[in-house]
C-alpha cells in the first residue's frame, strides 16, 4: 500500500473499511516524515514530537508506529530520553546533506569547547613554581591539541 498524502485531511481517510486502519498508520507516517524532514537535524525527541500529536490529528501511539518502520526511521534510546531520526537523511551517523548553517555552528561549538580545555589545562600549570617550564608544557600541549581539532574541524 502506497503512503498517503500528509497535507490529506484525516477525514478523507475512512477509518471503518477494511484498509482504513492501514490507510490512517500510513497517513501518519507520512506526516512523521514531512515533519522530520522540515527540520534543520532530521530528528527530535519523542517526547516532544508528541506534543504536536493534536495539531497533526494522530491519535494513535507514536512509539508504537516509529517502531513498526524501521526502514523510515530510527529510535535512539541514548541517554534518558528518545530520540527519533529519518533514516534517509543520515549515512554513518553523519548527515547526507548537512545545513550550512548548522555546520558553522558545530565548528563555533567545538572552538567553544576547545577554549574551555585549554583554559582548564592553564589552571593547574598556573600554581607551579617554574614559570618557563610550565609555559612550555602548555605551549606544546595546546599545540597538539590544536592540531588535532583543527584536522576534526575540516
Amino acid at each position: 500500500m502506497s503512503y498517503l498524502k500528509p497535507y490529506e485531511k484525516r477525514e478523507a481517510v475512512r477509518v471503518r473499511t477494511r484498509g482504513g486502519v492501514d490507510r490512517l498508520e500510513k497517513r501518519v507516517v507520512g506526516i512523521l516524515h514531512e515533519f522530520l524532514s522540515l527540520t534543520v537535524e532530521k530528528m527530535v525527541d519523542v517526547e516532544r514530537l508528541s506534543h504536536f500529536r493534536r495539531d497533526f490529528s494522530m491519535e494513535e501511539n507514536l512509539r508504537e508506529i516509529l517502531l513498526k518502520h524501521p526502514g523510515v526511521f530510527y529510535i535512539s534510546a541514548k541517554g534518558n530520553s528518545l530520540t527519533v531520526f529519518l533514516r534517509e537523511k543520515y549515512s554513518k551517523g553523519c548527515l547526507v546533506e548537512p545545513n550550512p548553517i548548522y555546520t558553522v555552528h558545530r565548528k563555533m561549538l567545538n572552538l567553544v569547547l576547545l577554549e574551555r580545555r585549554f583554559n582548564s589545562l592553564m589552571k593547574p600549570l598556573e600554581k607551579t613554581k617554574d614559570t618557563r617550564l610550565a609555559c612550555f608544557d602548555v605551549a606544546t600541549e595546546s599545540l597538539d591539541c590544536l592540531e588535532e581539532h583543527a584536522v576534526s574541524l575540516n
